[in-house]
């Protein structure tokens, strides 16, 4: 009964930063922004049409978590890659990215009976989690303002580094756990998406970043 409140509030949490972007609308005018505001929304439809999905068509799960899998690992990909300003990074991104195209492509043709996509996700959960550590290694040596959490990237990336990271391991065991051990386990899914948005909300709460003129910059630096 607790699982079915909290997985409901899990996928009602989508409304929030959703109804947020939209009501702060001039302040998310950004590509970037829309970028998420994408996910959200992708992310909220995937909730509802899986819980209309009967529990025994483990085919259409399946297909509907690795199509879903692959749009998540895309946007948040790109929307590090486009905040990241240092080459070498940008370069690794690109080159470590195609291994889990490959895995994803692979896991289509090759799906052996589950109903969720394991491996994908826990690659994809691995390398968005590396991406948004570098990006915050970058923000450490070459800070481009004083207070990285007044801006709308750094609680974006933080809300997708907590709910990867806090699901990893869940993702990486799930197709070794019975029915029933994913069902006590899956709840630790639902409350960190609640955080996930609860923190994308904030970023979209939170006024336009505007940067210091050059010669605060200077006295900064």
């Amino acid at each position: 009964m607790e699982t079915d409140i909290l997985k409901k509030i899990s996928v009602l949490s989508g409304l929030l930063p959703m109804v947020l972007f939209l009501v702060f609308l001039r302040r998310n005018k950004e590509a970037n922004l829309w970028v998420i505001f994408l996910y959200v929304f992708l992310s909220f439809i995937t909730d509802i049409a899986f819980d209309a999905i009967p529990a025994e068509n483990k085919t259409t799960s399946f297909y509907l978590f690795s199509f879903f899998t692959i749009i998540e690992f895309t946007i948040f990909t790109t929307f590090i890659f486009l905040q990241i300003k240092n080459r070498t990074i940008k370069l690794f991104i690109a080159i470590t990215s195609p291994i889990f195209y490959g895995l994803a492509i692979y896991n289509f043709i090759s799906r052996q009976g589950s109903n969720f996509d394991s491996v994908p996700a826990s690659v994809e959960s691995i390398l968005v989690i590396f991406y948004c550590i570098l990006f915050f290694f970058e923000q450490m040596r070459n800070p481009e303002i004083s207070f990285i959490y007044s801006t709308k990237v750094f609680w974006v990336t933080t809300a997708v580094l907590l709910y990867l990271a806090a699901t990893l391991f869940l993702f990486i065991s799930t197709t070794s756990l019975t029915e029933q051990e994913q069902e006590a386990y899956w709840p630790i899914n639902f409350f960190f998406n609640i955080l996930k948005n609860v923190l994308l909300s904030i970023a979209f709460i939170l006024p336009k970043h505007k940067s210091p003129p050059p010669s605060d910059r200077d006295l900064y630096n």
